[in-house]
């Protein structure tokens, strides 16, 4: 029984020497199926940069926004831990 698990391949979590380090290269014929083919790439921000700064929301904005999604994630934590 041990032998056709390792037939099968060994578990993910633990790839095998030969490999190298996980995420240099998945095992393709230990995964049995192609790896995804990469994603497109997203076309560069001008249109975002032609917009004046008027429409976008101001620097300040962005930052109360972004201290704000920080507070909720600090009061998430302890919540969880309870």
């Amino acid at each position: 029984m041990g032998d056709e698990y390792e037939q099968l391949g060994p578990p993910v979590n633990v790839p095998p020497p030969e490999l190298g380090p996980p995420g240099a290269a998945p095992p393709l014929p230990l995964a049995g199926h192609p790896p995804p083919p990469p994603p497109p790439p997203l076309p560069p921000p001008q249109k975002l940069e032609a917009q004046p700064p008027s429409k976008t929301l101001p620097p300040g904005a962005i930052q109360s926004s972004s201290s704000n999604q920080g507070q909720r994630i600090s009061e998430e934590k302890p919540s969880k831990m309870r």
